[in-house]
């Protein structure tokens, strides 16, 4: 009886061709990841900008994947499920318009930006960041003291 010829041989080292093959795969792997992380943050910020309560189907539908596709790159990509990826989103976008846009009161800002009231709003933000989007206007602070970067 005769068994498969193995395709490493452990007896003696890879051709340092191989081994160069194998190492220029890493950077095309990252790279396909790091496409999809940039088309799925503009999809994203397109969708906050035309349709602020936008949700994961309609995140799925815009990038033409289905519901599973999306959630296991998006879990693969964030270590977050998309749902929680698009609230993020939505509260970044919240603290960037608090910080800027002194005209706007919270409550325009919490529906600019998909929320469905300025209390949902506050309680998301203060469960992220410590304070409330009202104490956070009152001390002036720059939003880019408590960002977390996804990118």
């Amino acid at each position: 009886m005769s068994f498969p010829t193995p395709i490493f041989n452990f007896d003696r080292p890879l051709a340092i061709e191989t081994v160069i093959q194998l190492v220029n795969l890493r950077p095309l792997q990252r790279e396909k990841g790091a496409n999809f992380k940039k088309e799925l943050l503009a999809a994203i910020k397109h969708l906050l900008e035309v349709q602020p309560s936008f949700n994961v189907e309609e995140l799925c539908r815009y990038m033409k994947l289905s519901h599973s596709t999306l959630y296991r790159k998006v879990q693969e990509t964030f270590e977050k499920s998309p749902s929680r990826l698009i609230a993020f989103c939505k509260l970044q976008q919240a603290g960037i318009m608090l910080a800027e846009r002194d005209e706007l009161n919270i409550t325009e800002i919490a529906y600019a930006c998909g929320f469905s009231s300025s209390t949902y709003l506050a309680r998301q933000f203060k469960k992220v960041h410590g304070i409330t989007p009202r104490q956070f206007r009152k001390a002036g602070l720059s939003y880019t003291q408590f960002v977390r970067v996804i990118e």
